[in-house]
């Protein structure tokens, strides 16, 4: 499943279900930690999104195929229907979107941010723990981690 370089900066998903191949930016890690992480599904995870345009695009469905993901639309005008993404919103809107920034390298704030709350910051769905010290317990045999079904 390797991709493919690209002249213009990004490079093809690899093919799957369809001749159509996603453009993914060059600096996207998503192929190589899902591979990383595919050994823990027990099930392949279910992406939620909305029905904005970017998510109802051929080249999006083809690209969720490839990664193995399934690709679940909730019901217009319903975001309670997609809660988890929500919660994620509010802390990124109020924790760094607040923020202005003069150039792209402020900007880059943004990316640490995600980091930090990926990695570092406590949530309370892992019972006030990080996700990395959670990560850690649960290998260790001291947790156990349930996929959230909604």
């Amino acid at each position: 499943m390797a991709s493919s370089p690209t002249p213009s900066g990004t490079r093809s998903a690899p093919s799957g279900a369809g001749s159509t191949s996603a453009r993914i930016p060059r600096h996207t890690k998503w192929p190589e930690n899902r591979r990383w992480r595919q050994s823990e599904w027990q099930t392949p995870p279910v992406l939620r999104t909305d029905n904005g345009p970017q998510f109802i695009a051929e080249v999006f469905e083809t690209a969720c195929a490839a990664y193995g993901l399934e690709h679940e639309r909730i019901p217009v005008a319903t975001p309670n229907k997609n809660a988890l993404i929500e919660s994620w919103h509010a802390p990124w809107e109020r924790e760094c979107l607040t923020q202005e920034f003069a150039t792209y390298g402020e900007a880059a704030a943004i990316t640490r941010w995600i980091a930090f709350y990926n990695q570092d910051r406590l949530h309370g769905s892992l019972e006030f723990w990080s996700p990395a010290t959670m990560r850690q317990r649960v290998a260790g045999g001291q947790a156990t981690w349930m996929p959230v079904k909604v």
